[in-house]
């Protein structure tokens, strides 16, 4: 490691993260520069045009070293590992899904100020990944406060490989990251980096009074904030910052083959029109929004020739509608749709949306108790405004 030039991209990383107010925190700026990210991801994939994993990248046997190094140190996702499903690309190669990644830097910078952890606090991070995320807490609060747990075996032998060359040894577990790890609870702080359905109850658990928990859900991209307020409750606010993440999966389970949505081959029938502007129903508000009613709804956009969107497509696993970008004589866009009519559910989301003065998704919250209970709500937990939390649907078949 030491041969490597490594210290100017950190310390750029740190610069451009704190500029763009990822990094709000000073030690955090001063943690993100004395960690060298070049060692948890000494290879990864550049991404083809269909946005597949392709073409490997190593840093050490590149003749000019620099590149990859820029490339490391940027705020990008790097995927370092994929899984091939059945099938073949439109250009006849295999079809591959990422399975693990290094995530943008300014996201890991996000959900760790929003951690607000303080030192001598202990954290466990579920999904130890490349071990990076793992390496900057360490290099925050020391080993001894941070406890990492990883369901893939091998995944989580590298990260220990990665930790040690940069002498770092946080407690590293194999198993379900759902499940936690008791035996080093309480924690103070819990993050996850990869999407849960719902809140396991062991997080709840095994989070001590005043803690936090910062965790992406799978539903419309929330990054949720929460704070346990009292015994086996915790709750608080979707944060601002949308992402997207890989999925929680218990020890022993692969990506499904059907991780990467297929679209159903149902027959369109329908034909109707809607007022709601093809481009409008795209806010990342209402996807959350329609999220919440709706689980499990994928969208698609079609390119034309010149690069233009023409069209949408909408989808669950059994049903599927699409919408024309180009309004017709009445001034609505043309539908259509399956028996299914999926597109009819998104109209329906969207009025209910106009209804409740389009909410952004800070005035979401989420409220998840140890028993399973868990619900979302507007503005105030104990207002009218709430509805049990969903479990999304795959869109993919069984």
């Amino acid at each position: 490691m030491d041969d490597i030039n490594w210290q100017p991209h950190a310390a750029n990383l740190a610069k451009d993260l704190t500029d763009i107010g990822a990094i709000r925190d000073p030690d955090w700026a001063v943690t993100f520069a004395a960690t060298p990210r070049h060692v948890f991801v000494p290879r990864f994939y550049q991404m083809d045009e269909f946005n597949q994993p392709r073409t490997l990248v190593d840093s050490a046997d590149s003749v000019e070293q620099d590149r990859p190094l820029e490339t490391i140190y940027s705020d990008q996702v790097l995927v370092t590992h994929y899984q091939v499903l059945d099938g073949k690309m439109p250009d006849g190669q295999e079809i591959r899904t990422a399975t693990s990644s290094a995530s943008m830097p300014s996201i890991v910078a996000t959900m760790l100020d929003r951690l607000t952890v303080q030192v001598g606090q202990r954290v466990l991070e579920i999904g130890t990944g490349t071990g990076y995320n793992a390496a900057l807490l360490a290099n925050r609060l020391g080993d001894e406060h941070v406890t990492s747990i990883e369901v893939e075996p091998e995944t989580a032998a590298e990260a220990a490989e990665h930790l040690h060359t940069a002498g770092l040894r946080p407690a590293l577990v194999v198993g379900d990251g759902a499940a936690g790890h008791p035996a080093r609870a309480p924690y103070d702080r819990i993050i996850a980096t990869c999407a849960a359905d719902r809140i396991p109850s062991a997080w709840i658990d095994q989070l001590a009074d005043g803690g936090i928990i910062v965790a992406p859900l799978a539903v419309g991209g929330m990054l949720v904030v929460l704070h346990k307020t009292s015994l086996g409750t915790v709750s608080g606010r979707v944060d601002a910052q949308p992402v997207g993440f890989m999925p929680l999966r218990p020890a022993g389970q692969h990506m499904p083959d059907g991780w990467v949505a297929d679209i159903p081959n149902t027959r369109l029938e329908h034909h109707t029109t809607t007022c709601v502007e093809p481009q409008a129903w795209a806010d990342p508000n209402f996807q959350l929004w329609l999220g919440l009613h709706r689980p499990g709804m994928q969208t698609s956009l079609w390119l034309d020739d010149a690069g233009g969107y023409y069209a949408s497509g909408v989808y669950t696993a059994t049903g599927r509608a699409t919408v024309d970008y180009t309004a017709g004589a009445s001034g609505d866009w043309p539908v259509t749709q399956d028996s299914e009519r999926v597109w009819d559910t998104v109209e329906a989301a969207w009025v209910t949306w106009q209804q409740h003065g389009r909410p952004d998704r800070t005035r979401i919250g989420i409220t998840a108790q140890v028993d399973g209970d868990q619900y979302a709500w507007i503005d105030d937990q104990d207002g009218p405004m709430r509805w049990p939390l969903p479990t999304p649907k795959p869109c993919y078949g069984t």
